[in-house]
């Protein structure tokens, strides 16, 4: 995950935040290729096991939603469909 990136999820955590926001749209702004990304992502801000629902886009960028169980390092791994995005919550 792109520094940035990082430090907006650290804010998010030190914030108290309970969900955040990822939006794969950055592919497409920049103008890199349009791939798709799977990012592993650290989440501090919520207890290692806690039951996550996670709204992600598939790649046909329709709507889907899951159920994650955080791991004991409190990370979990997302994949995101070009122009997709994802947003996690408990």
């Amino acid at each position: 995950m792109p520094q940035k990136g990082r430090n907006l999820i650290d804010f998010s955590a030190a914030m108290g935040y309970e969900s955040v926001l990822v939006d794969a749209l950055w592919d497409t702004q920049i103008g890199r290729e349009k791939i798709a990304v799977k990012l592993k992502l650290s989440l501090p801000m919520f207890a290692a096991g806690s039951q996550l629902k996670v709204y992600s886009d598939t790649p046909a960028l329709e709507g889907s939603l899951n159920s994650v169980k955080l791991s004991k390092k409190q990370q979990i791994q997302v994949p995101i469909p070009c122009n997709g995005g994802v947003v996690i919550t408990q």
